[in-house]
């Protein structure tokens, strides 16, 4: 089995060696668009070669980190395939030690940007959380206790949505005037 990756141009689904009068080589092969795939939709995929290629997927910049992520837990999962015995293990990690150990400070720096990611995503939501409470007090303080679709409006949004609508809040002379968009 070959696989072959390459950035647009025409969809071929064959290689041939050799002249105009007489090829010496040929191979056939499967043409898929990546460009043409939301990367999302193979995070945690079986197919080893979809995860190694989210980055060559379709996502937003802001995803950028959790596509590359992704692609490195398909690029660890290649040990699942292997069905290595730990005697194996430990030959391979004596015979291949150069290997071995990039392996080791990816997947180690891997974990590490994982839990920075983690925290900050944390943090954040902490954040929301505080302010959407604060903006709750605020409207249930000035206007009366907020409606359902208020609170889960409060719930549901970012920092920033949050902060717009705690400073209208502060001048707004109805709820609608907060929420007006």
């Amino acid at each position: 089995m070959a696989s072959g990756f390459r950035r647009g141009g025409h969809d071929a689904t064959e290689l041939r060696l050799g002249s105009e009068r007489r090829s010496y080589l040929a191979f056939a092969y499967l043409a898929y668009a990546f460009r043409q795939q939301q990367a999302r939709d193979h995070f945690g995929s079986p197919n080893l070669i979809a995860r190694l290629n989210l980055p060559n997927m379709r996502h937003a910049r802001s995803e950028r980190l959790a596509v590359y992520a992704e692609a490195v837990r398909g690029l660890l999962e290649v040990d699942i395939y292997a069905h290595l015995s730990e005697e194996e293990r430990m030959i391979y990690q004596q015979e291949h030690a150069p290997e071995a150990a990039a392996i080791s400070g990816f997947a180690e720096r891997f974990l590490r940007q994982g839990e920075a990611i983690g925290e900050a995503r944390g943090e954040a939501r902490g954040e929301a959380r505080g302010e959407a409470r604060l903006l709750r007090q605020l409207l249930t303080k000035r206007f009366g206790e907020p409606s359902e679709s208020i609170h889960q409006r409060l719930e549901t949004a970012d920092a920033e949505t949050l902060a717009l609508w705690f400073d209208r809040a502060l001048e707004a002379r109805a709820l609608e005037d907060i929420f007006c968009d």
